[in-house]
């Protein structure tokens, strides 16, 4: 699955993300998931409010567009999905940042 991927974009779509969505989480990165009644994922990528600058919140949703197509992480099909990351998770390795969501989501699939 590699290319670019679908965003979301409108306000309410994302309120809704936001108040119905599943939640799940780790100290350096939040997934809210909801299912859109589509058989593509739609992204939304976020800096949590501790990152300082534009420099660091554009570093971290650059970060995680890479890794919203990797495909070994394994998003579920069919939902709408943020990631919402903190200042810190931009600083990891790849490697790292890849465990840590994948050890999110297996919660997810494990529901």
């Amino acid at each position: 699955m590699s290319g670019k991927r679908e965003t979301l974009k409108s306000k309410i779509e994302i309120r809704s993300l936001f108040q119905e969505g599943i939640r799940l989480s780790s100290k350096s990165i939040r997934v809210i998931l909801r299912r859109n009644h589509s058989s593509g994922n739609r992204f939304l990528f976020c800096s949590d409010k501790t990152s300082k600058n534009s420099v660091q919140r554009n570093r971290t949703k650059r970060v995680l567009r890479v890794l919203s197509q990797d495909s070994e992480i394994g998003f579920p099909e069919g939902y709408d999905i943020a990631l919402v990351a903190g200042k810190e998770f931009s600083d990891m390795k790849l490697q790292d940042r890849k465990n840590i969501l994948s050890k999110v989501l297996s919660r997810f699939h494990g529901e």
